[in-house]
């Protein structure tokens, strides 16, 4: 329902705060796509202050993530609220917009 490309963009970028729920929304889109841990937390300049490094925190065989998930991690890239040292790159900026457009033309189509 919204582009796999654009998610998939965003989970490799690692976790846009360290708070509990937001670290398992990201870790759980990486999980749904089969991003290692490993790979993402390895690069992560948050990682010395985070309680999860390289840990999956997603339930075994679960394969699907809900609008939550993926509404968590996005907003507080799309607000700019993350933390200063975790650099956005232009790529997920512009998949984080077009996740949010597709949500808002769904919203609009479902109403």
């Amino acid at each position: 329902w919204l582009p796999t490309a654009d998610l998939k963009t965003v989970a490799q970028l690692g976790c846009p705060s360290l708070g509990r729920k937001n670290v398992f929304s990201a870790k759980a889109m990486r999980f749904c796509y089969g991003i290692q841990e490993e790979t993402v937390c390895s690069k992560c300049v948050l990682k010395k202050s985070c309680k999860f490094v390289n840990q999956s925190v997603w339930k075994k065989g679960a394969k699907n993530m809900d609008l939550a998930v993926v509404m968590r991690v996005i907003t507080l890239y799309a607000l700019d609220a993350v933390p200063s040292q975790l650099e956005v790159t232009d790529d997920v900026k512009n998949a984080v917009s077009r996740l949010l457009q597709e949500i808002i033309r769904l919203d609009e189509i479902e109403s």
